[in-house]
């Protein structure tokens, strides 16, 4: 099942791989109007030190939150995937050493490139709490 903004973030993608940055940037205003935030639109106008593919993938990890779009969205586009953020994904994480004022460093794998051959997917969490014998993907 796909939704209608989605749909406009797929468009998005292809027309800023073409070069379509007025159009790109058109279908992610639909999709803010649509939520509100008339007074937050592009209008055909990049944000400095962004490329229309930029806005559109932020766009959409923003809209698609939490629905495991993110890795296929990152590693499609030839990116690296950033994890330098306190979570289960942190080998030898303890709650103690969690401080939300400051980036995690030290930690095994932080930033993953796409031609990495360690592109892998966590277990999900569940697993990992319930079973004492799983120990998370690193």
């Amino acid at each position: 099942m796909f939704r209608l903004s989605e749909m406009y973030l797929n468009r998005a993608e292809a027309e800023a791989k073409l070069s379509n940055v007025g159009a790109a940037l058109d279908d992610v205003d639909l999709i803010r109007k649509n939520r509100g935030l008339e007074s937050s639109l592009y209008n055909k106008t990049l944000p400095s030190g962004y490329s229309a593919l930029d806005v559109v993938l932020e766009e959409k990890r923003i809209e698609m939150a939490f629905e495991g779009h993110r890795t296929y969205d990152v590693y499609r586009n030839k990116r690296a995937m950033n994890k330098a953020y306190w979570g289960y994904h942190l080998a030898g994480l303890k709650e103690t050493d969690i401080d939300l004022s400051k980036t995690p460093s030290g930690y095994a794998n932080l930033s993953v490139n796409y031609t990495n051959p360690r592109v892998i997917y966590f277990v999900p969490i569940d697993e990992v709490l319930s079973n004492t014998l799983a120990t998370q993907n690193q």
